[in-house]
């Protein structure tokens, strides 16, 4: 979606201002990002609905923020984040990206310990030099550790058959979770891709916060990297990242569609939706003038009222 889309862009802005030590605008940019991610309906659907006007009515976005919105709906890029990569060093933006240290400490890093690459961060943790440091200590250290074993897991892919026995292990066990009725695996493990580098898996429960305690605690989960009143996602113990969202019955269809994938066939599904005056999201398939819901309780009805054949999570590319 491209709500998503936007949010991660915004949070690059906010890091990389972050880093060139530019006041006020990081948090600005932050807090967009946050207000899209959980926007329901499609800021390009906004705007083509109100306009700039429209979009100046998110909460958090002021005239800055809604004029690259705008650009990136009707380019698919904002210019002004290209810019800005190229003057900030290299090296800095990658340390920043390390959960546990973010800009100031990649600046401390740099400056102290001449960490210029992820060598040499690797490097200074295994001479014990990072738990020297004024305002670490030990504790930084591990956690900075742990983190880059993390970062540097992210890109790399295990074979499809080896991921799903983990999936199916844990499905296994949220299907027995008081509340849960459905649960199911997405993204490139349902198009069964030959190697795939995550997990996404979407429930329905009645009861989201138990659910999510539940994950929480599964036996296999070393690390939780974010979690929320209706997703949790966390590192397994095969160094795989796992994401858990639960939805409700009437739209697990179209979540299930969504979240599967891939990218390019949302965007064909998204564009069939328009021509017929609807508009597809991962809540649902909506009447574009009236908001009004069509379909989203299984994949299934969203095709059906789409006037498409059904296709196999493998076809969808």
């Amino acid at each position: 979606m491209i709500n998503l889309e936007l949010a991660k862009i915004f949070d690059e802005f906010g890091e990389l201002l972050e880093i060139l030590d530019v006041q006020w605008k990081p948090q600005a940019y932050r807090r967009a990002a946050r207000e899209l991610s959980g926007l329901k309906a499609g800021v390009d659907e906004i705007y083509k609905l109100r306009g700039k006007k429209g979009i100046l009515e998110i909460p958090s976005v002021g005239q800055a923020i809604c004029d690259k919105i705008i650009e990136y709906i009707e380019t698919g890029k904002v210019k002004e984040l290209d810019v800005l990569r190229n003057k900030v060093p290299k090296h800095l933006a990658e340390l920043a990206k390390i959960p546990g240290i973010g800009a100031k400490r990649a600046h401390k890093l740099s400056d102290e310990l001449k960490i210029k690459s992820i060598d040499d961060l690797r490097n200074a943790i295994t001479a014990n030099k990072i738990s020297e440091l004024p305002g670490f200590g030990e504790k930084s250290q591990k956690n900075i550790a742990e983190s880059l074993l993390v970062y540097e897991q992210q890109g790399s892919r295990k074979p499809y058959k080896e991921v799903l026995k983990i999936a199916n292990k844990i499905k296994t066990k949220i299907i027995k979770v008081k509340g849960v009725s459905k649960v199911d695996v997405a993204g490139s493990l349902r198009r069964k891709k030959e190697t795939i580098r995550d997990i996404d898996m979407l429930v329905v429960s009645d009861k989201p916060k138990e659910l999510i305690d539940f994950v929480a605690k599964i036996k296999g989960v070393k690390k939780i990297l974010a979690k929320g009143e209706k997703k949790i996602f966390v590192l397994l113990n095969e160094n795989i990242e796992m994401d858990v969202r639960v939805f409700e019955e009437q739209n697990y269809g179209a979540a299930l569609l969504y979240f599967t994938g891939s990218k390019e066939f949302n965007v064909k599904m998204r564009n069939v939706a328009i021509k017929k005056g609807m508009k597809l999201n991962e809540y649902g398939l909506f009447d574009r003038k009236t908001d009004r819901f069509i379909a989203g309780k299984s994949e299934d009805e969203v095709f059906k009222k789409l006037g498409m054949t059904y296709v196999k999570p493998e076809e969808r590319v």
